[in-house]
């Protein structure tokens, strides 16, 4: 029974060190999605409550984590084009 221990304690240990790289691969995963949701709630705590032609002008072309289609799309619920609209003058 040692022998048989010995000669598969590498892989035993091996497995500890794959398993525990991968939690930490999922654990920095996880860190870069808070940071993402934080930066969204930062973002978001602006629009609270207006109406749309308000929060076209919300958009932060130039932000530089949250893309623009992000910021329409999923953030404002505005229509991206809207962005682009420029009327005829009256």
């Amino acid at each position: 029974m040692e022998t048989t221990f010995l000669e598969r304690a590498s892989q035993i240990f091996s497995t500890n060190v794959n398993k525990r790289k991968e939690q930490q691969e999922d654990v920095s995963v996880l860190y870069e999605q808070i940071g993402r949701l934080k930066m969204d709630i930062e973002f978001l705590k602006k629009v609270i409550e207006k109406p749309s032609c308000a929060r076209v002008k919300l958009v932060e072309r130039e932000h530089p984590s949250i893309s623009v289609s992000h910021q329409c799309d999923d953030l404002l619920d505005v229509c991206r084009s809207s962005l682009y609209y420029k009327p005829i003058g009256q």
